[in-house]
């Protein structure tokens, strides 16, 4: 393997284990588990409507939304640095021969394929997510949930929009799931496959 490949290999394989590491660390606010999804939601429906928080409440909803952008970044860096590593994994180690890195490379499909409209409207992908605002959109959300907890009836298009987004956080949940096992088990593979190499030409 040329030198700068390699380079770029190794390079690439310690960002996604990196990146696998800081979406696991963060997540979206809403897609925490219960209370504190709520309490996220709540503080961010407050800021968004300009009503009085404490400075703890302003705190602490800076840290939701600033780990939710953290997650969007790591995210964008596991997809750039998965597509070179991939690619030269099948050029370089024929990964497509052998069943396990096929599976790897199955499981990060989602990564690609899956359109930020499936999940949940917390969640921007990188750079949407540093560069533009959706104040409106998170609004309708917030405002359909702040009726469904507090047990106020929704209309038929609330009710759609709560269903799409409970649903989308299942489609989250899969796709974080799959996608970040995916890029555990091919870097897994990769150490592996390196050194069985090297016992072969010892």
């Amino acid at each position: 393997m040329i030198s700068w490949v390699m380079s770029l290999y190794i390079f690439s394989g310690l960002l996604m284990l990196l990146g696998v590491y800081f979406t696991i660390r963060y997540r979206p606010y809403c897609t925490l588990k219960s209370p504190e999804r709520e309490l996220a939601m709540e503080l961010h429906r407050k800021q968004l409507l300009d009503e009085s928080m404490s400075d703890d409440a302003k705190l602490q909803l800076d840290s939701y939304l600033s780990q939710t952008k953290k997650y969007s970044i790591w995210q964008f860096i596991i997809l750039i640095s998965v597509i070179p590593h991939i690619l030269i994994s099948i050029g370089e180690l024929n990964a497509l021969s052998f069943p396990p890195y096929l599976l790897s490379i199955l499981c990060v499909l989602p990564l690609i394929v899956i359109r930020p409209y499936m999940l949940p409207f917390c969640y921007r992908t990188f750079p949407a997510s540093i560069l533009w605002k959706f104040n409106d959109e998170y609004l309708e959300k917030l405002n359909v949930y702040h009726k469904k907890r507090y047990g106020k009836q929704l209309d038929i298009t609330e009710s759609n929009i709560y269903t799409n987004q409970e649903f989308s956080l299942k489609i989250f949940s899969f796709y974080r799931s799959i996608s970040n096992f995916g890029v555990v088990l091919h870097l897994f593979l990769d150490v592996f496959f390196v050194l069985n190499r090297s016992l072969i030409l010892n």
